[in-house]
């Protein structure tokens, strides 16, 4: 109930439980080895759910908006553990609309890439 509206709830939990096109999970069902999943947009690093949410620059502008410069400062896994599991409803409503718009925002940039 922290997060009233459909569309981000649904995205937060397709998050949370893995459950999305993010090359970590896209890369285990196309059979490429896990070290080998890079981020289409940076260089050499692996594209999952940390890096996705605190460290990728495509996103910078959504993560200034949404989500509180604290966690992605110095990113490290301990603020993605605790951003992932906060309990404050004004953080997760944030945190849900910044997977939506930054999941958009990457379908929308592959489909023009293709």
């Amino acid at each position: 109930n922290y997060v009233d509206i459909n569309k981000f709830r649904k995205s937060l939990a397709s998050f949370r439980i893995s459950s999305h096109t993010l090359m970590i999970e896209k890369g285990r069902h196309s059979n490429i080895q896990p070290e080998l999943r890079y981020c289409s947009h940076c260089v050499n690093f692996i594209e999952n759910e940390y890096h996705f949410l605190l460290v990728c620059p495509f996103y910078n502008d959504l993560r200034k908006r949404y989500i509180k410069p604290k966690y992605f400062t110095h990113p490290d896994i301990n603020k993605f553990n605790i951003l992932m599991s906060c309990k404050n409803t004004v953080v997760i409503r944030n945190l849900a609309m910044f997977i939506h718009y930054a999941m958009d925002l990457r379908k929308e940039h592959s489909s023009t890439n293709v």
